[in-house]
């Protein structure tokens, strides 16, 4: 039996001995800032919120899609799997046709076609190592036959359908460390190209109207960093775990929240990450008066180029633009010449047989009154291969309706530059619009049995085509609350917010919250920052501007509430009144001379837009439970302003609510002065409602506002014209029968 003595050791060398292992212990295992745990995400995300691409067709003998899908820089992913379905022709020839899926020129997956079994579902394993950081792409290519002898490629029943409708991503990803360099803010922290929704903890010392302002600035900075991404926001006073963080005061308050020091003067920016949670950023936005916590602010949310190297930053001095900028968020401005690349819109390569398409997507501003007489110029730079048949064509779609088409007639192909294209403007809508461009080309030579050259079916549209959007006036009917949700009309105007403010009608961290994420929104989705908007407890110190109202029903001003059709109840529910119009049939007479109006003062408008008799009848409701209301309506202080309140019985179904409105799917559906929803189901629950009270914002012109008032007022036209022809001919025949007779005494004498 083996024994260990310790009388070779000295005591005192023994005992520190073991204090060094137990603190190498404790160091190792106890210390929860030095050990840190991997944080393992696991997610699945719908095809669509990854990549905007609906359900396809595949026709022809080889044919393909190519999709972009994002990786974030902050990721680090451990899995990826694609799940799509699919459904082919059963005419297909099993031992030819393949779908094969790619990711950047890697096949990763090849599916047999075969008609026996049409319809199948695949998960595929994306090979993590291929995903680079930024945008890979996914490619979808088949090969289809229907015969072992010689075919044609464009047969008809050569066809597979993927459905992305119905595709779906399983990710596994692990945050990255937070680098502690302010250039983390520009492209680490708030990435478009995160799918998933994030959310971001503002944290103020109170809720000071000045310190509001400043956050609502700081969370619009994220959201167009976001692009079109959602994201919400938290407001509270103090440190949230597991999430983002963004510190606004002064060098108390922050010493005495992250113990952090500054010099008593001056806005400073400073990033680090949480302590004991290096996965999660920590940035302070420090002033010590209110205009150096609104320049911090605005450095911070405006600047677009890369922060400096370091984890500080002093801001000495920033200045915002007084007047619009010419591009907003993929918005065509009257007036302007904007290059394809500023919407969204990068060269792309057309190849091989068969239609495809390429969808170039913008806003025009939503009270913008379109011209049927006035034409949208496209100046399209393009190229096509040599040896296409004359019968190749570019076709382009507006909103998806077809309008003109380019005919490739050379055979030798050619570089086409500043091709001119007009389009009446009345084929595009106020808000979101989309021109289509689909290649049609087409194999020189053709026949049973003969090799069919492919490779030159070729046709390139670049970046540098120019679009221009004519010079228009601005006028719209409202209420119409979905304007708020396509580009914060008219709260956005003009574009730094500065007619507009918000009205709180409690100080609690809940409708903070809400009246955050809702400027946040609002911000996304006009493109600019809301520098001057206004935040206030009081609805005195609004009242001139346009009014958006955050808060429970209850706290609201009873004289608001009545001119949005809206009543509180005792027992805490409340009633909204609406208006149904119902149109009496127009008049025979009144029709026919309508149209001929129509032909020589055409208009945008349709006889639904204006005033004709109508039946009323009033409609009321009780309201209970868990809805969000919206409703939109003019300003009670002030002419020509807009007011919208957003409110429910519950200061958590405010929050929820707007939560929900960042899916566009969601939002789409507002629409007319009123908008009822339930936020735990908004799909099947959402309603919207026109009531009766109808005023007009913008400024048409003379000539604009004269033709607008002939189309809506025909008959009184009418009469007008006969009073005036009668008039004229009155006189005309008094001058002719004095002439005559003034010619006759000249004869007599």
């Amino acid at each position: 039996m083996e024994t260990i003595q310790f009388k070779n050791f000295p005591e005192a060398k023994l005992k520190c001995r073991f204090f060094v292992l137990f603190f190498i212990f404790t160091i190792l295992f106890l210390t929860p800032c030095l050990c840190f745990s991997e944080e393992i995400l696991k997610f699945n995300v719908p095809f669509s919120k990854v990549a905007p691409v609906r359900t396809t067709t595949l026709y022809g003998a080889s044919n393909s899609i190519k999709v972009k899908m994002p990786a974030s820089d902050r990721w680090q992913i451990k899995k990826a799997v694609l799940n799509f379905s699919y459904i082919n022709s059963t005419a297909l020839l099993q031992s030819r046709s393949r779908l094969v899926v790619w990711l950047n020129e890697h096949p990763v997956a090849q599916i047999t076609l075969a008609p026996q079994l049409p319809e199948g579902k695949v998960s595929v394993n994306l090979p993590v190592n291929l995903i680079k950081t930024g945008y890979n792409e996914l490619k979808f290519t088949v090969a289809q036959h229907h015969t072992l002898e010689c075919e044609d490629p464009s047969s008809p029943e050569l066809w597979t359908t993927i459905e992305f409708d119905k595709a779906s991503f399983d990710f596994e990803i692990a945050l990255k460390k937070v680098p502690e360099e302010l250039t983390a803010i520009s492209n680490f922290l708030f990435d478009s190209k995160s799918f998933i929704k994030h959310e971001i903890n503002l944290v103020i010392p109170e809720p000071k109207e000045e310190l509001i302002e400043a956050a609502m600035i700081v969370a619009s900075g994220i959201a167009l960093k976001f692009e079109y991404r959602p994201v919400n926001f938290t407001v509270s006073q103090n440190i949230k775990n597991g999430v983002d963080n963004i510190v606004i005061g002064n060098s108390i308050f922050i010493k005495e929240l992250t113990g952090d020091l500054f010099p008593a003067n001056g806005a400073y920016i400073k990033l680090k990450t949480l302590p004991g949670e290096p996965y999660h950023a920590l940035i302070i936005l420090k002033g010590d008066s209110v205009e150096e916590i609104k320049k911090s602010a605005l450095a911070f949310a405006t600047v677009n180029f890369p922060f400096p190297k370091s984890s500080l930053m002093k801001v000495e001095d920033i200045k915002t633009i007084p007047k619009p900028p010419k591009i907003g968020k993929s918005t065509l401005l009257p007036g302007y010449e904007y290059f394809f690349k500023d919407l969204g819109f990068f060269t792309t390569n057309f190849q091989g047989m068969g239609a495809k398409s390429v969808s170039m997507d913008f806003k025009i501003p939503s009270d913008t009154f379109l011209k049927p007489n006035s034409f949208v110029t496209i100046k399209l730079n393009f190229s096509y291969g040599s040896g296409m048949r004359k019968d190749s064509t570019l076709n382009i779609q507006i909103n998806g309706k077809y309008v003109t088409s380019i005919y490739l007639e050379n055979i030798r192909g050619g570089l086409i530059r500043n091709y001119l294209i007009d389009i009446p403007l009345s084929l595009f809508k106020p808000g979101y619009n989309q021109i289509t461009f689909t290649a049609v080309l087409s194999p020189l030579i053709t026949g049973y049995c003969e090799f069919v050259q492919t490779e030159n079916l070729q046709l390139t549209i670049f970046e540098d085509s120019k679009i221009l959007l004519p010079k228009a006036s601005y006028w719209t009917e409202m209420p119409n609350i979905n304007l708020f949700f396509i580009d914060a009309f008219p709260f956005s105007r003009p574009y730094d917010f500065s007619n507009s403010g918000i009205y709180l009608t409690e100080k609690n961290n809940e409708i903070l919250s809400s009246a955050i994420n809702l400027i946040a929104m609002a911000s996304q989705k006009a493109g600019y920052i809301p520098v001057n908007l206004k935040a206030s407890f009081d609805i005195a110190k609004l009242k001139d501007k346009n009014l958006l109202i955050v808060g429970t029903i209850t706290k609201i001003p009873e004289k608001i509430l009545k001119t949005g059709n809206i009543k509180t109840e005792p027992n805490g529910s409340f009633v909204y009144y609406l208006s149904k119009n119902f149109e009496k049939s127009e008049s025979s007479l009144n029709s026919k001379i309508r149209s001929i109006i129509e032909k020589i003062f055409p208009l945008t408008k349709t006889k639904s837009d204006y005033d004709y008799n109508k039946s009323l009848i009033n409609l009321s409701s009780n309201l209970e439970g868990n809805f969000l209301v919206i409703s939109e309506f003019a300003s009670p202080y002030k002419s020509r302003n807009t007011a919208i309140i957003i409110s429910s019985i519950d200061k958590k179904q405010i929050y929820e609510g707007i939560s929900v409105l960042w899916e566009p799917s969601i939002s789409a559906k507002t629409s007319g002065s009123m908008v009822i929803f339930e936020p735990s189901n908004p799909e099947d629950t959402l309603y919207a409602y026109k009531g009766e009270d109808v005023y007009y914002l913008g400024n048409l012109g003379f000539f604009t506002s004269l033709t607008s008032w002939i189309y809506a007022h025909p008959v009184l036209f009418t009469l007008l014209i006969i009073l005036i022809i009668a008039i004229m001919a009155f006189f005309i025949f008094r001058f002719i029968r004095e002439f005559k007779r003034s010619r006759m005494d000249e004869k007599k004498n």
